[in-house]
């Protein structure tokens, strides 16, 4: 048997001749445990560099050991699989897996409870979220919180490119990234003005509710009731509603023109 690990910044070297070992489990611990090792002092280009090295090396360290390691069980000449160490947790992971675990619960809530009617004349969804899914939300373009199922999850459902998403009785209308760039992979329906919508909603509202409607320029379009009020509009009043506004009103938004 012939056990190697040569990396720059780990090395270990076991070699011996039939010997069947029972417990190899003894030099898991010699695999570095901790990534937080590789995290620069500073951002210079050089450290940054460094430090992506080191992470490069600790990963092989512990993918070259498995190899080995299942080859060596494979072959009869160690016994236990189970020795396999796992990798250890990313450096960064304190910055996803929240989020990363929102992500997972609303793909779940989709696929069991949310419901999709689709309006492809329209390039729109209709989603129907129960008042009890996720509502952690998730980043959308970086920086940006959206609340609610995470975006993620409701856009790898449908390709339509105009959400209007019915909770209970809050409601919202989005615009999806696809309408404010040049889409070439397949058409995309142009954006319309939504303000003219958000004012007749707001007209009809008999709570107080005020609807407030992003430009069509801009990175976030769509439409929304401001702050935590709850609509007293009937759900699929308001879906008759956006679907007359989105199949009459003039294209506000096209991202073609001038390119």
């Amino acid at each position: 048997m012939d056990l190697n690990l040569n990396e720059p910044h780990y090395r270990l070297h076991f070699s011996a001749d039939r010997v069947r070992l029972q417990a190899l489990a003894g030099l898991v611990d010699l695999l570095p445990a901790n990534p937080g090792v590789c995290l620069p002092a500073a951002t210079t280009p050089a450290q940054l560099a460094e430090a992506t090295r080191c992470l490069n090396a600790l990963a092989q360290a512990y993918h070259r050991f498995n190899g080995s390691v299942a080859a060596m069980v494979g072959s009869g000449n160690v016994a236990g699989a189970a020795i396999l160490p796992a990798m250890p947790p990313a450096p960064f992971e304190a910055l996803w897996a929240d989020e990363d675990a929102v992500l997972t619960a609303s793909e779940r809530c989709v696929a069991d409870e949310v419901a999709i009617d689709e309006v492809p004349e329209l390039d729109l969804a209709v989603i129907d979220v129960p008042e009890g899914a996720p509502a952690a939300g998730g980043h959308r373009f970086g920086g940006r919180w959206s609340a609610g199922l995470h975006p993620m999850a409701l856009n790898n459902v449908t390709e339509r490119t105009a959400l209007l998403i019915r909770r209970g009785r809050h409601h919202e209308l989005v615009y999806r990234y696809e309408t404010w760039v040049q889409m070439r992979s397949r058409p995309v329906r142009p954006r319309v003005d939504l303000a003219p919508l958000a004012a007749h909603l707001g007209e009809i509202e008999t709570g107080g509710a005020t609807w407030t409607a992003a430009s069509p320029s801009g990175l976030l379009a769509g439409l929304a009731i401001d702050g935590d009020a709850e609509s007293t509009i009937d759900p699929d009043r308001l879906r008759s509603l956006v679907e007359d506004h989105l199949a009459t009103a003039p294209v506000a938004w096209e991202p073609f023109v001038g390119a």
